[in-house]
């Protein structure tokens, strides 16, 4: 175990080192290009370097500069993935405003292309922003309009996101059939992604949507996958949630025993966490146990 970890270690400062490098070499190339079309693309490639290291100020230089040559060559694929990397980095740091104002420039430089993946890939976005802000009509558009695309193109990532937002919607509606059906399409994918976090979050819709359905047993085989996938340092909140959450589930099945052992582990990860509203609720399920 001890070999594995360091292995993993290991690897993660090797992909950084390759990665900072990366940088490093299209930072020097951009430095010596003409301000053309091949400028631009350079730039493009280093901003979604830096994007992808959530270096989002310096990510946003290029971004800027990069969008004004694109301005002022006409070059609209520039100009489209320029407004797109800045609506992912407002979307990022949840300012749903911004990011929509960027991801509709880049909306319709990507008509004006006829890129339908581009158009797709921002309709996801929006999707995902207008349902987190209530719009769940408009998101549902949104997200419905992107799906084909993404199922026809085989974008899997986008498409898993895509599944999840129709879910929401269908949550929100309680439609719970309906969001069981693409929360599942959604899990299909991110496990054969090897999506640890997609798989967390799904599971935990799953294990929440057989509960409101009385499927207990479902429930829990979904509660104790998650149990098995969590970092025991960094998911600490969702652990106190899926132990009170099986401990509730054990409870409606009649189970005292294994409903006790999982409400006490809640409540004691609740407490050592300080979460409050994770000991209000162990503490109300503990009520209904006794």
């Amino acid at each position: 175990m001890k070999q594995f970890i360091l292995y993993a270690i290991c690897l993660s400062t090797a992909l950084i080192f390759a990665q900072n490098a990366k940088i490093d070499r299209l930072t020097v190339r951009l430095a010596y290009q003409n301000k053309d079309s091949t400028k631009i693309e350079t730039s493009l490639l280093l901003i979604n370097e830096l994007y992808a290291l959530k270096d989002y100020d310096k990510a946003l230089l290029f971004i800027d500069q990069t969008a004004e040559l694109s301005n002022s060559l006409n070059y609209d694929k520039g100009s489209a993935q320029s407004n797109y990397y800045k609506g992912l980095i407002f979307s990022n740091k949840n300012d749903g405003k911004n990011a929509v104002v960027y991801f509709e420039k880049a909306l319709n430089s990507f008509k004006i292309l006829n890129d339908t993946i581009g158009i797709a890939k921002v309709n996801g976005k929006l999707g995902i922003i207008q349902i987190e802000r209530g719009n769940f009509k408009k998101g549902l558009q949104n997200s419905l309009s992107a799906i084909s695309i993404f199922e026809e193109e085989d974008l899997k990532d986008d498409l898993s996101n895509a599944y999840n937002s129709l879910a929401k919607v269908y949550f929100k509606s309680k439609k719970f059939d309906k969001a069981l059906q693409y929360n599942k399409k959604s899990l299909s994918i991110r496990e054969e992604l090897d999506d640890l976090e997609g798989m967390k979050y799904t599971l935990k819709n799953l294990g929440e949507l057989y509960a409101l359905k009385n499927d207990y047993r479902l429930s829990i085989d979904n509660y104790e996958r998650i149990l098995r996938l969590l970092d025991i340092k960094k998911d600490k909140d969702l652990r106190d949630e899926v132990m009170t959450s099986l401990g509730k589930c054990y409870l409606a099945i009649n189970d005292l025993k294994k409903a006790a052992e999982y409400l006490r582990a809640g409540l004691a990860f609740s407490q050592i966490q300080d979460n409050q509203l994770g000991v209000l609720k162990s503490l109300n399920a503990f009520a209904d146990l006794n």
